[in-house]
């Protein structure tokens, strides 16, 4: 296990943690928009940077003293360092030994390329090369610095997926950097989200796909309707809580928040409906009814994505395309949508850095 305890770093314009972590075994990516902090961490884990404050302990033995040599750590860089002069087998071997080879060989398929000179490798065999190679250096734990960054956009989901099988084999924790939320979503057991240089939320893909802890991670993970609001009145024996967002009430699930107390909260559009004129209304969504105009459509996939200008502020609605033809939406301009009560999310919000 790798317990990560008050970690703190300061650059003159940058200033990272404190970070508490906490990582066992599976495949954990941090994930993150660019400057956000994440190959920082992994230069300090690995003893590249030193940090300013704080401990890092692997398998029970504290490691801050140690040189990166020393740490039983095995980093994959992004251009992942091979060395050109020299062929396949000679990079595996540079830092390993021929008995421990034909096994991994064997695990990463990469049997017939020992001959190959590394020039000649497409980006996808340099990286299994690259993971080789440091697989043969038996690390505690293995960290991969945006593996698919060089690797053409059109082969990375077949590589994502070749990557997360190969890795789940791993005796060790694995920890991936990635800006990528597709990518993290395919090979991550757990995800930990980092911006402005700490970490807003750890947990699993649904956890922070469906529950964002800040409004950070909400926009990031595409949680387009993110709004600010004021806690009106509670009342724990009907299960109610209502929100005044910018002049419409809204009605959800109790929470123990006093009346008077600014939030942060939002609602994913798969969980806002078109409310359709002399139908019947569910209710899930009687109390929170809004009035807008569409603004604009655009499909994605089996999806409509509705923007709709109402009195309060800007609402995206994803409208299933069964749906979306049945009532003629691209002939409207008005409609009303409803807010599922049960799927209003509230977040915590925390100051810049």
């Amino acid at each position: 296990m790798l317990e990560l305890k008050e970690i703190y770093k300061e650059f003159p314009s940058f200033k990272l943690g404190p970070v508490n972590l906490k990582i066992k075994k599976g495949i954990i990516a941090i994930l993150g928009p660019s400057g956000s902090g994440k190959t920082t961490l992994l230069n300090i884990i690995a003893g590249i940077i030193k940090q300013d404050k704080g401990t890092i302990t692997l398998n029970g033995r504290e490691i801050d003293h140690l040189p990166p040599e020393k740490r039983h750590i095995g980093y994959v860089f992004q251009d992942f360092a091979l060395f050109p002069h020299l062929n396949v087998r000679e990079n595996l071997l540079y830092g390993g030994r021929e008995g421990d080879l034909k096994d991994l060989v064997n695990l990463l398929n990469i049997g017939h390329l020992l001959d190959r000179d590394i020039q000649s490798l497409s980006s996808g065999e340099r990286q299994r090369v690259a993971i080789a190679r440091t697989l043969l250096t038996h690390p505690e734990l293995l960290m991969l610095d945006e593996p698919m960054g060089s690797i053409d956009e059109n082969l990375r989901k077949k590589l994502w997926i070749e990557l997360r099988n190969l890795l789940r084999q791993l005796d060790i924790p694995v920890i991936l950097v990635t800006h990528s939320k597709e990518e993290a979503m395919i090979m991550a057991d757990q995800v930990v989200v980092m911006g402005n240089g700490r970490i807003h939320q750890y947990g699993s893909i649904k956890e922070i796909y469906e529950f964002p802890s800040t409004a950070f991670v909400a926009n990031f993970m595409g949680f387009e309707n993110v709004f600010q609001g004021t806690v009106t009145d509670t009342n724990p024996e009907r299960d109610v809580l209502k929100i005044n967002w910018n002049g419409t009430e809204l009605t959800t699930s109790f929470r123990n928040v006093a009346p008077g107390t600014p939030i942060t909260f939002g609602i994913r559009p798969e969980n806002i409906m078109i409310v359709r004129e002399g139908k019947p209304v569910g209710d899930l969504i009687r109390d929170n009814i809004i009035e807008g105009n569409i603004l604009r459509i655009l499909r994605k996939g089996g999806i409509y994505e509705v923007i709709v200008s109402t009195s309060s502020g800007y609402v995206t609605v994803d409208v299933p395309d069964h749906v979306f033809h049945r009532i003629e939406l691209n002939k409207k301009s008005h409609i009303k949508i409803g807010f599922k009560r049960n799927k209003i999310h509230f977040m915590e919000s925390l100051p810049e850095n």
